[in-house]
């Protein structure tokens, strides 16, 4: 058996033990013992998430435990002189109101804490700030969420442009699982709520990776996962959704009538996990009823049944 293997045998083989203790303990105070901890007779755990082995908090006092500060993911908690980020043991020493907490870094004396790991480097924790998600600075660097440095950043002139996006001096970045940098000699622009969607010197992009068949100039987003250009829809993970776009429609025109209807006035469309240009519908008569994830949707004329979580082997909407 390996070591790793063998600490994780014998720390769930205590586990169970202090389980079957804990009937026989003398019961303590608990009910300030909160999610995602749990006091298991004389001790405490830590589990976040069901499918993920409880972790021991050591040298806990059970009724005196409790959460001083709860970020995205992580809890600070404190018993007597003793402070955790999460199941971790702080520095003795360590002094909450000398720290500062922001989202899920905890930062004191020079040390910080990324997602309850410690970082192998300094942050200015007076200057650390959060930007746009998954970006960080001290004016020094740029980190991610993660606690990662950013490598060959021009932390001067960096700059978040939305979610997942930022550019600095010469360089355009997307960072969401993968990482992209691309350089650009004029312009970056990207288009928030959408997701993914960047202008990088006048080509369209998506999650760093370029779209030359969608036309900047008429590009506009709507939401997260939904953006249009005079040649289609564009929905899930940025895929064109094959629908309808006559000539004679201004996509400056087109309106959210609701998160699944769009309308420039004069033609209908339904946008749900793919997209379909509701034909016969007059504009200006339109109405609808939702039940569910189902639209009925009508001029008094011509009918239409939509169903936002269609199966992919089946159409969006029928014609009644």
């Amino acid at each position: 058996m390996s070591p790793s293997v063998f600490a994780r045998a014998l720390t769930l083989g205590a586990f169970t033990l202090l389980t079957a203790q804990h009937a026989f303990a003398e019961e303590a105070d608990t009910d300030t013992i909160k999610y995602p901890y749990k006091a298991v007779g004389e001790t405490v755990i830590f589990q976040y998430y069901r499918n993920v082995d409880p972790q021991l908090v050591p040298d806990v006092d059970v009724r005196d435990f409790k959460i001083i500060y709860k970020g995205y993911s992580i809890s600070v908690a404190r018993s007597g002189k003793n402070y955790y980020c999460d199941a971790l043991k702080l520095p003795a020493g360590f002094d909450p109101a000398q720290a500062r907490f922001v989202e899920d870094f905890v930062l004191f004396s020079g040390k910080a804490w990324a997602d309850c790991k410690p970082l192998d480097y300094a942050i200015d924790a007076e200057k650390f700030k959060a930007l746009d998600n998954p970006f960080y600075t001290d004016s020094k660097t740029v980190l991610l969420v993660t606690g990662e440095r950013m490598k060959d950043v021009d932390v001067a002139t960096f700059k978040t442009l939305s979610m997942h996006q930022a550019k600095d001096k010469s360089h355009y970045y997307f960072v969401a699982g993968n990482h992209v940098k691309l350089p650009y000699h004029h312009s970056v622009k990207t288009y928030p709520p959408c997701y993914g969607w960047g202008n990088i010197d006048g080509t369209m992009h998506y999650e760093g990776k370029p779209r030359p068949e969608v036309d900047s100039k008429s590009f506009a987003c709507f939401a997260s996962y939904t953006a249009i250009d005079k040649h289609d829809f564009y929905v899930t993970r940025g895929k064109a959704a094959q629908v309808v776009i006559p000539e004679d429609v201004n996509v400056q025109a087109i309106k959210m009538l609701t998160e699944e209807i769009y309308s420039d006035g004069k033609y209908v469309w339904f946008v749900g996990r793919e997209a379909m240009l509701l034909s016969g519908i007059n504009a200006s008569k339109v109405s609808w009823k939702k039940k569910g994830s189902v639209y009925r949707i009508t001029d008094g004329d011509n009918r239409w049944k939509c169903a936002v979580n269609n199966d992919y082997d089946e159409p969006v909407c029928d014609k009644r």
